[in-house]
Parts: structure tokens; sequence; C-alpha cells
């Protein structure tokens, strides 16, 4: 059986967002985790969701630190 645990998952990296940007990219990340959700056991889909949720939780203050493990 394949471990999920090896796979590598680190936090991506962006800019900071303004407010109307920040709602129009997490609607858009919304729409991609629920048609990818019914993929989740694969280990990069599921890395994919941890990072959209990355983004969509911190997408107001941006990121710089790629040594974040999701």
């Amino acid at each position: 059986m394949h471990d999920k645990t090896a796979v590598e998952c680190y936090a991506p990296i962006f800019k900071e967002h303004s407010l109307p940007e920040a709602v129009g990219l997490s609607i858009v990340y919304y729409l991609l985790i629920a048609v990818m959700l019914p993929f989740y056991w694969v280990p990069s889909v599921l890395c994919l969701i941890k990072r959209f949720h990355f983004f969509i939780r911190y997408c107001l203050r941006g990121n710089e630190n790629p040594n974040i493990p999701l």
C-alpha cells in the first residue's frame, strides 16, 4: 500500500493580495477543491488541496517561507 506520509508537501510562496483579489481567488480555489475532493486519496492531489487551503487562509498576508510543512 502506498504511504501518504512519503509525499512531502510544503506551503506555496505567494505575494499578499488585496481584499477583492483574495475573495475572487478564494472562490476559484474553493471550486477547484470541490472538483478535486473525489481524488483526495491520491497523494499529489491531497497536497494540492492542502496548498489551496493554505493560500485561502493566508492570501491577505502572503507567504515567503517555502519550508512550512502542510
